[in-house]
């Protein structure tokens, strides 16, 4: 039989905090169950899936990257109003 892990131990394991768990529980994102307690149980093997997964627990969007940013000669400068 498999040992399942609490949310606190999952959160150990995928080095978040507690709470992003109980997000990603309840957003469906991360499969758990809920036996007779009423106390989520996370499976081993869902901790994998949703790793190998690579669904971000928070449910935000990666930052973009930075544009880069241009080269300003002296001469395009020139004549602009000083800030």
């Amino acid at each position: 039989m498999e040992n399942f892990l609490t949310p606190a131990e999952a959160a150990d394991v995928l080095r978040v905090c507690v709470r992003t768990v109980y997000l990603a529980l309840r957003s469906g994102k991360l499969k758990g169950t809920k036996p007779f307690g009423g106390n989520w149980r996370i499976s081993p093997a869902d901790i994998r899936a949703f790793v190998e997964s690579g669904v971000r627990p928070s449910g935000k969007a990666a930052a973009p990257a930075p544009a880069p940013q241009q080269q300003v000669s002296l001469k395009q400068l020139k004549g602009r109003p000083r800030r």
